[in-house]
């Protein structure tokens, strides 16, 4: 990549496949970053670039390229896929560019706490990396299970129904709605996920769940 494309690639800001960062004084988040891009649908990290979208570069790439390799195998687990180059940026300096594969071992995992060896899963909603809820890691770790037979009883059609106002709704809307517990109502996304009938956005303080596209193109629902 050249200096003019990395010009190209910045300008439009941090987005669900783009994180950039200053420089790696604080490595560990830039893990964090990292594992919420594999978690999800990849991404690319540019060290030696600010929030703003200003390309400062690194003087000395080699020392920040070393800091980090050693805070990936430090702070993540299993280990994450990627590719790294380093982009010319005039002055001697260079943008260390980070590619991280949509990850095929999910979840993966972030050394939140070192001294209890407490790991958590991330994942990256727009320009964010959250924090998993347990609907969002039960989707990740047990995306190999068969989803079993699709059944709608009274419970889904009720949810079609209250989706069919208000689009996207949450756990906890869901369950006062219909008077059910969050517990029954959490189980029955989860199998609605499975089965490709719903679709999750992780939010910082809760989730939102939506009709999938590919149900709605089947059943031709607002299509």
């Amino acid at each position: 990549m050249t200096a003019a494309e990395l010009k190209k690639l910045v300008l439009n800001g941090e987005s669900q496949f783009l994180e950039f960062k200053k420089k790696a004084d604080h490595p560990e988040k830039i893990v964090r970053e990292m594992v919420a891009f594999a978690n999800t649908e990849g991404g690319t990290l540019l060290i030696g670039v600010d929030d703003r979208g200003n390309i400062s570069g690194l003087l000395f790439p080699d020392e920040d390229t070393f800091v980090m390799e050693a805070a990936i195998l430090m702070y993540s687990k299993p280990a994450l896929e990627y590719t790294l180059d380093s982009i010319p940026v005039g002055e001697g300096k260079k943008v260390l560019r980070y590619r991280v594969q949509r990850g095929k071992e999910k979840p993966y995992y972030w050394l939140s706490d070192k001294e209890k060896k407490q790991f958590t899963v991330y994942v990256r909603s727009k320009d964010q990396s959250l924090k998993a809820s347990y609907e969002m890691f039960r989707i990740l770790r047990d995306a190999e299970e068969k989803s079993g037979i699709l059944e709608l009883g009274k419970s889904e059609q009720e949810l079609f129904a209250h989706l069919a106002r208000i689009e996207k709704t949450s756990i906890l809307d869901f369950a006062k709605e219909i008077g059910m517990g969050k517990k029954k109502v959490s189980a029955m996304f989860i199998r609605l996920i499975k089965q490709g009938v719903l679709e999750i956005e992780p939010g910082e303080h809760f989730d939102l769940f939506k009709l999938s596209m590919q149900y709605k193109v089947e059943n031709k629902q607002g299509v």
